[in-house]
């Protein structure tokens, strides 16, 4: 499971960067993209990842780069 790799093909198939190349692992991913696209990335990682983001877990910590998103999934599918 990559999970860095991952995102950055969806930001990029979603148009959300112009390449992968643009966004690296600790890219702040919430400078990128509007509340909308957060939501369309959180449906991302539920989707392929089969967990569910709980509203208490929606905050920076969890989500502001790709390695916090990374280190998120990896501790729900634990």
């Amino acid at each position: 499971m990559n999970v860095i790799e991952d995102l950055r093909k969806f930001l990029v198939e979603k148009k959300f960067v112009d390449s992968s190349e643009s966004v690296d692992a600790s890219t702040s991913i919430l400078e990128i993209l509007d509340s909308l696209s957060i939501y369309k990335l959180i449906a991302f990682i539920e989707n392929s990842y089969q967990i569910a983001v709980d509203e208490d877990d929606l905050n920076p910590e969890n989500f502001e780069t790709l390695m916090a998103i990374r280190n998120y999934v990896s501790r729900k599918v634990s």
